[in-house]
C-alpha cells in the first residue's frame, strides 16, 4: 500500500462520522483537545525557560531567586498537569461519542445489507465479522485520536523548541585546508539528522508488525469464537464424550495465538532495544556537544539545561513515530480489518436473490422456479405452484434434494435461484427454519418474537401456552435467559407454534418445525393452527407421513 492509498483508507474510515450530523459537537471537542495540546506545549516552553533560570540561580548561589522560581515553577507544573488531565477527559468524551456513532453505523450497515446472513455465501469471507464491530471499532477510534493528538503536539513542539534550540546552538566552525566554514544552528540540524536516521531504522525493523498484529487479532477472534461454540454445544459434546477432542481443538487454536505472539514479542524486543538505546543516547548527545561551550564559559548551566531540554523536545517531535510505532502498527492492522469488513458488506450487498413481486391475486404464485446449489448444480427445476388462503401444502422428498433451499428462496434468502415469485400485496409471511431461534429476552418476548409492540396480554399468552402444552413454563414468563440452551428441542418447537398463533401471519413456512414432537402433539398443534387461524396458508416440509392427512396438496421434490 503506497502513501496515497494509505490516506485514502484512513479517510474512508473516518469520513462517515466526521461528515455526519454529529460532526459539529465532535469538532467542538476536537478544538478543545487541540487547544489543550497547544497550551501543554506552551507550558513546556515556559518550563524549559524556567529550567534555565532555576539552574542559573543554583550556579550563582542566588537563594532569593531560587525560592521565587520554585513558586513560579510549581504554578507552571500545576497548569501543565491540569491541561494534561483535561486533554485526557476531552479526548475520552470524543472517543466514546465517535465509537458509539460508528458502532451504530456499522451495525446498521451490517443488518441493512444483511451481511450477517449473506456473508456466508462469499468465498474467503472475513473471520468473525461481528467482532470487527465490537473490537476493532473501539481500537480504531482510540488509536486514531491518540495518534492525532500526539502528532499535533509534536508539530507544535517542533516549531516552538526549534527556536530555542537555534538560539542556543551557536555556529559550528571548522576548517578545510585554508578555508573556514561554519554551520549556523548546528544542533538543530544534528537533531533532525539523528531523528531521521532513528525513524528510518525503526520502520525497517518494525514493518512486519503490521501483518503480525493483523494475524494476532484473527487468531484471538477464532479462539474466542471456538470457546463460545463449545459453550453453546456443551450438551452435544458431553453426550459424545468428546471433551478431549474439543480441548485439543481449542489448544490448537490457542497455540496459533502463542506462536504468533512470540513473533510479535521478538519483533517488539528488537524495536524496544533500539528505542531504549536511541533514547539514552539522545540524552547524552546535547550535553556532550554543548559541554565545550559551557567550559569555555560561553553559556551558563541554565543555558545548557535549556539546550538539553530543547534538543530532547525537537528530537522527540521529529521521531515520535519511533516511540509510537507499536501503536501505529496496531492501528494499521485494525484499519486493514475494518476495510476488509466494509468490503465484505459491499460484496454482501451485491448478492442478488430472485425478486419477490407483489400483486392482488393469490397469496403466493411461483412460476418456473429453479434452485441451484453453490456449485451451480440444479436441485429444483422449473417448479410452479400457487397458494391461496387457508391452503395447506406439504413438500416431501429425500434429504438434500433442496426443500429447505426452496423455502429460503421463497423468502428471499437463497441467491442461487431463478424464476418468478409473487406475493399478495400487504400479505404477511413467517418463515420458521429447521433450527428454532429464541432471542435472549424474557420468555414472553421470546415467544412473541419478532413482534415487539402491542404484545398480547399475559392472560392471552398463558392460554396459548396451555394450548401448546407449555404449562410448566408459565411461571417463567418474565424470566430472561438463553432459552435455546435452557429448553429442550421439543419445548422450543412448541414455542414456535405459539409464536405463529401470536404473530398471525397470512402464510407460514414450517421447515421440519415439529420433527422433535411426538405424533399426537404434532397433530394437536397443527389442528390448533387450523382452528385458531382458519385463513392461514401453511407450507410444510416434513418426512412424517402422518402430516399428509392435514395438507390438501403434496409436492414431491425429487
Amino acid at each position: 500500500m503506497n502513501f496515497i492509498q494509505f490516506w485514502q483508507q484512513v479517510w474512508l474510515l473516518i469520513k462517515p462520522f466526521w461528515l455526519s450530523n454529529k460532526r459539529y459537537v465532535a469538532l467542538l471537542w476536537l478544538v478543545i483537545i487541540l487547544s489543550c495540546a497547544i497550551f501543554e506545549v506552551y507550558m513546556s516552553v515556559r518550563l524549559t525557560e524556567w529550567n534555565g533560570g532555576f539552574y542559573n540561580s543554583l550556579q550563582n548561589y542566588d537563594q532569593r531567586k531560587f525560592f521565587t522560581l520554585l513558586v513560579s515553577g510549581s504554578i507552571i507544573m500545576l497548569l501543565f498537569v491540569f491541561a494534561t488531565i483535561f486533554t485526557y477527559y476531552s479526548s475520552s468524551i470524543l472517543e466514546i461519542q465517535w465509537r458509539k456513532w460508528l458502532t451504530e453505523y456499522y451495525l446498521q450497515a451490517w443488518v441493512k445489507s444483511r451481511s450477517y446472513y449473506f456473508s456466508e455465501f462469499i468465498q474467503n469471507n472475513q473471520d468473525n465479522p461481528d467482532q470487527r464491530i465490537s473490537d476493532d471499532v473501539h481500537q480504531f477510534v482510540n488509536l486514531t485520536i491518540k495518534i492525532l493528538i500526539t502528532s499535533f503536539r509534536s508539530i507544535i513542539s517542533l516549531g516552538s523548541f526549534l527556536v530555542i534550540l537555534w538560539r542556543f546552538s551557536g555556529n559550528f566552525i571548522f576548517n578545510i585546508s585554508t578555508h573556514s566554514f561554519f554551520i549556523p544552528g548546528y544542533m538543530v540540524w544534528l537533531a533532525l539528522l539523528y531523528a531521521g536516521i532513528g525513524t528510518y531504522i525503526t520502520f525497517k525493523i518494525g514493518n512486519p508488525l503490521i501483518k503480525l498484529n493483523y494475524q494476532q487479532q484473527c487468531y484471538e477472534a477464532n479462539f474466542r469464537y471456538n470457546l463460545v461454540r463449545i459453550r453453546e454445544h456443551s450438551q452435544q459434546i458431553a453426550a459424545y464424550k468428546a471433551a478431549a477432542i474439543e480441548s485439543q481443538h481449542a489448544t490448537r487454536d490457542f497455540n496459533h495465538i502463542v506462536d504468533n505472539f512470540m513473533q510479535v514479542l521478538r519483533r517488539n524486543f528488537k524495536i524496544n532495544m533500539f528505542n531504549y538505546t536511541y533514547g539514552q543516547i539522545s540524552t547524552i548527545i546535547p550535553t556532550l556537544i554543548s559541554a565545550g561551550r559551557y567550559f569555555a564559559r560561553k553559556i551558563t548551566l541554565g543555558d545548557m539545561m535549556q539546550i538539553n531540554s530543547a534538543f530532547a523536545r525537537v528530537q522527540f517531535a521529529i521521531a515520535f513515530l519511533i516511540y509510537m510505532y507499536a501503536d501505529i502498527a496496531t492501528w494499521r492492522a485494525v484499519m486493514n480489518r475494518l476495510s476488509d469488513f466494509m468490503h465484505l458488506m459491499d460484496e454482501s450487498a451485491k448478492i442478488v436473490v430472485p425478486p419477490i413481486y407483489h400483486h392482488e391475486l393469490s397469496l403466493l404464485v411461483v412460476k418456473n422456479l429453479s434452485i441451484y446449489n453453490p456449485a451451480g448444480n440444479i436441485l429444483v427445476n422449473n417448479l410452479s405452484f400457487e397458494v391461496s388462503r387457508a391452503e395447506h401444502l406439504l413438500f416431501v422428498g429425500k434429504t438434500g434434494v433442496g426443500k429447505s433451499s426452496l423455502f429460503k428462496a421463497l423468502n428471499g434468502l437463497w441467491p442461487y435461484a431463478s424464476g418468478v415469485i409473487s406475493e399478495r400485496n400487504g400479505s404477511k409471511s413467517l418463515f420458521i427454519a429447521q433450527r428454532p431461534y429464541l432471542p435472549l429476552l424474557n420468555l414472553k418476548e421470546a415467544i412473541c418474537y419478532p413482534l415487539v409492540n402491542n404484545l398480547p396480554s399475559d392472560t392471552a399468552i398463558k392460554e396459548l401456552m396451555i394450548d401448546c402444552e407449555l404449562d410448566a413454563l408459565i411461571e417463567k414468563l418474565y424470566t430472561s435467559g438463553d432459552w435455546n440452551k435452557m429448553l429442550s428441542i421439543g419445548e422450543q418447537q412448541k414455542i414456535i407454534f405459539c409464536r405463529v398463533l401470536i404473530n398471525k401471519p397470512d402464510i407460514v413456512y414450517l421447515d421440519e418445525s415439529s420433527s422433535a414432537l411426538d405424533r399426537a402433539t404434532e397433530l394437536k398443534l397443527y389442528n390448533l393452527l387450523h382452528a385458531q387461524l382458519p385463513q392461514l396458508a401453511i407450507l410444510t416440509i416434513s418426512h412424517n407421513n402422518q402430516l399428509r392427512q392435514l395438507h390438501k396438496k403434496i409436492i414431491t421434490i425429487a
